[in-house]
């Protein structure tokens, strides 16, 4: 569970599908605002992301998954702007939780968004584990009032583990803009695609 919520001087995982799409945006430029320390991130919470928050841990250990970890904080020794948290993690498998919809978490084992992927993704780049998982957790009406909820709430059949396979041409493309939004940020610059591309 994420316990630091500032989001200044730094780049994680979340961030990845801001930082490859448009940079021309208001949405972009807030982000970079936040990221120089210049404006508060302000952290959407609602009924849905606190709930979402309280279940991680509930649902990983329903997994039954021996040397599991709980909330890794990893700094990429490449560039330390890079700084990822993990739900869950052993020393070879990555474990994304995502509680959503009960219908919505069954499409997850067709297809996990594009935003998702790519967290995943950038957390396997920092940390150098290979293995991934996105794991979702079909929610009802009900789980949102459950303010502590425990592994015996979890119902298997409400639970979908998809892998996520490593992409380095996806990871190819997002390292100059790390790097050169990494350089940007220490030097107090503002960023321009045209510069990467």
């Amino acid at each position: 569970m994420i316990t630091d919520l500032d989001r200044s001087l730094h780049f994680g995982a979340s961030d990845t599908s801001t930082i490859m799409q448009s940079w021309t945006t208001q949405t972009f430029d807030n982000w970079w605002l936040e990221k120089v320390g210049l404006m508060e991130h302000n952290e959407f919470s609602t009924i849905y992301t606190e709930a979402g928050t309280r279940f991680e841990i509930p649902v990983l250990q329903s997994l039954g998954i021996d040397g599991i970890v709980y909330g890794l904080k990893a700094v990429w020794g490449e560039c330390e702007a890079l700084t990822v948290n993990l739900d869950g993690n052993t020393e070879d498998t990555i474990y994304e939780v995502k509680c959503v919809k009960a219908e919505k978490a069954m499409d997850y084992g067709r297809k996990v968004p594009l935003g998702y992927w790519r967290q995943v993704q950038v957390q396997m780049l920092a940390t150098g584990i290979r293995k991934a998982f996105v794991v979702a957790y079909g929610m009802f009406d009900e789980d949102y009032d459950n303010l502590e909820p425990t592994v015996l709430d979890i119902e298997p059949g409400r639970l979908f583990k998809v892998p996520v396979e490593y992409d380095e041409a996806f990871i190819a493309k997002y390292m100059p803009r790390l790097r050169y939004l990494s350089e940007c940020l220490e030097n107090g610059k503002q960023p321009k695609l045209e510069d990467v591309i």
